[in-house]
């Protein structure tokens, strides 16, 4: 189902001027960086800006408290990320996905488990993210804790599958081809691929 996300009028402007020196991912005129929303806000929240002006707020976040966005990748104004959920009295940290279009807001994954087992009990990090042109994506998880990964895909028609999993991972390898047809990634030092797009 897509949904827009909300835009931030407020904070409209430049996008390299509100991005700041650092931003957390800058990708072809996409920036998306954090600033404190509200005074009360114990951190800061991530936004998307693209072209002059077009803030939006990225969904899945809190304002610093609980939720927390990173691993961001993007590619033609498809955005994708991973939020993690750290509540202080939990003993685990679920992870999950985010996708939309940064230039409308247009939501095409929202808030999806970021391990192939739904029903785990540990921690879940998301190492890595690709994005295709045609707006399919696929990450490295992990489970915190464990040396067990998996390479998940969701297509650009909403599938979703386990392209491999197992041990022995190099959590930097998730890698897209140029043209974003495949993605490969080393697992036991041998590399390995699948179709992405």
């Amino acid at each position: 189902m897509e949904e827009p996300a909300r835009t931030d009028a407020a904070h409209s402007g430049d996008c390299r001027e509100l991005a700041g020196r650092h931003p957390a991912l800058r990708s072809d005129g996409l920036y998306v960086y954090a600033k404190r929303r509200h005074p009360n806000d114990i951190g800061k929240t991530f936004y998307v800006c693209t072209g002059h002006g077009n803030v939006r707020v990225l969904p899945g976040q809190d304002g610093g408290d609980t939720l927390f966005p990173g691993a961001f990748a993007a590619r033609d104004n498809w955005l994708a990320y991973a939020v993690s959920q750290q509540e202080p009295a939990a003993s685990t940290a679920p992870s999950y996905l985010y996708e939309l279009k940064a230039t409308t807001g247009t939501r095409v994954v929202t808030q999806v488990f970021a391990w192939p087992d739904e029903n785990v009990q540990a921690s879940v990090e998301v190492l890595e993210i690709v994005v295709a042109p045609n707006r399919s994506i696929a990450w490295l998880a992990r489970l915190t804790g464990h040396n067990a990964y998996a390479v998940e895909r969701i297509g650009a028609d909403g599938t979703r599958s386990t392209l491999a999993s197992g041990q022995s991972f190099d959590r930097h390898s998730l890698t897209a081809s140029p043209h974003g047809t495949t993605v490969s990634w080393i697992q036991n030092g041998q590399e390995a691929s699948a179709p992405l797009a």
